[in-house]
């Protein structure tokens, strides 16, 4: 299957969403008068953040974007926006607090969790009824996971939850691979286990430094992921739509 070809609509888009960024980050360092709580943190979020929608308004833009590559977009527009909540609830000190900051954090990775399997559903499944009931199984669970996360607001639940989301899709891509060389898959696993490497180094602690810890890390490395996504969305077919 060849890539998608992408041929980029005008930039305002890609102005507008990182213009949005960019005033969340100059309001939150205003907030803070210059002093964030958890200055690296605060800095590698947003750098995330900004991947994030950046890669999401390029593929979004693309002239031929199927319905899934524009759902693989949300998914990465989600995580960016996730991670902007998530860097200013750092900034401000309130992380892992009940407040809306980190709630907003949670539910963001769930939605990204989320889309990314209904863009692997809508991609991959050429059955409509079985993506239909596949579909529903996805928003049920999305809403199941808000209502728990709610009255606990542990990023260990957003680690599992967007975990196992990474782990089906990496069979369904190391399977895919296997049986008809998907164009997708190969960018699909480097992904997936970039993104477990970065897991891995933010539920272990490994941190570099005092002043940079295993947050910080753990956002360098989830960049590289989030890339490789990008690629992978490039070259996401649709079932739906009979592409390639």
């Amino acid at each position: 299957m060849a890539p998608t070809a992408v041929v980029h609509r005008p930039r305002w888009g890609l102005a507008f969403g990182l213009g949005a960024v960019l005033v969340a980050f100059v309001a939150t360092w205003a907030s803070t008068a210059g002093a964030p709580a958890e200055l690296a943190t605060f800095l590698t979020d947003y750098l995330l953040a900004g991947l994030g929608v950046g890669f999401a308004v390029l593929l979004w833009s693309s002239t031929d974007a199927s319905g899934a590559q524009r759902l693989w977009a949300g998914a990465l527009a989600t995580i960016g926006a996730g991670a902007a909540i998530g860097g200013s609830s750092h900034a401000l000190g309130a992380a892992e607090e009940v407040g809306w900051l980190w709630n907003g954090t949670m539910i963001a990775i769930g939605l990204a969790s989320c889309l990314l399997g209904a863009a692997a559903v809508r991609a991959f499944v050429d059955s409509p009824r079985i993506r239909g009931g596949l579909g529903a199984i996805l928003a049920l669970g999305f809403l199941a996971y808000v209502w728990w996360v709610l009255g606990h607001p542990d990023f260990q639940w957003a680690v599992l939850d967007y975990g196992l989301t990474l782990a089906a899709l990496l069979v369904t891509a190391c399977v895919l691979w296997w049986r008809r060389r998907e164009a997708s898959a190969p960018w699909l696993i480097g992904a997936i286990v970039v993104s477990f490497a970065a897991a891995g180094v933010q539920q272990l602690e490994l941190s570099p430094h005092p002043r940079f810890n295993h947050n910080d890390l753990y956002h360098l490395v989830q960049a590289l992921g989030l890339w490789l996504f990008y690629r992978a969305g490039r070259r996401l077919p649709d079932a739906a739509e009979g592409g390639p």
